[in-house]
């Protein structure tokens, strides 16, 4: 059994301008048991050298790198082989995270022995204001669910 309770998988493609933050970010998990895993598709920035800096294999951090672009969604096929938590989120480089909501999810998914899977509500921050900020019609529809 893995010693880590949340896998984070992480497809990444010239996302240099937010790995570090990413990274500091999710480090706040690390004492609930936390496994980071990069996903480069072929990165032509400097994505690359700066998760060769930051991350730490000893603590659990991986850096899979794709030979060809393929995407997103393989990517985190590719991530999923290698989680090992008991939990496992995928995100999105560009994403922000709230280290807070995550462990309480946690918490929930603890108290359960039942539950699988968790499915958060979520809004978006975007640059363009009317585009609006509410979820995915198709993800509002499984959440009510």
């Amino acid at each position: 059994m893995s010693s880590y309770m949340l896998s984070i998988v992480i497809p990444i493609f010239n996302g240099a301008d937010y790995v570090e933050d990413l990274y500091r970010e999710f480090s706040e998990l690390r004492p609930r048991g936390l496994q980071i895993i990069f996903v480069d598709d072929c990165s032509t920035d400097d994505t690359v050298p700066k998760l060769e800096r930051l991350l730490d294999p000893l603590a659990g951090d991986v850096l899979l790198r794709m030979h060809s672009n393929a995407g997103a969604g393989h990517c985190r096929n590719r991530g999923w082989e290698k989680a090992t938590g008991k939990y496992t989120l995928f995100f999105d480089v560009d994403d922000r995270m709230h280290a807070a909501a995550i462990g309480a999810v946690l918490d929930k998914l603890e108290l359960n022995m039942h539950a699988d899977v968790a499915i958060c509500a979520y809004t978006y921050e975007r640059d363009i204001p009317e585009l609006g900020s509410v979820m995915n019609k198709e993800d509002i529809t499984i959440f009510d669910k």
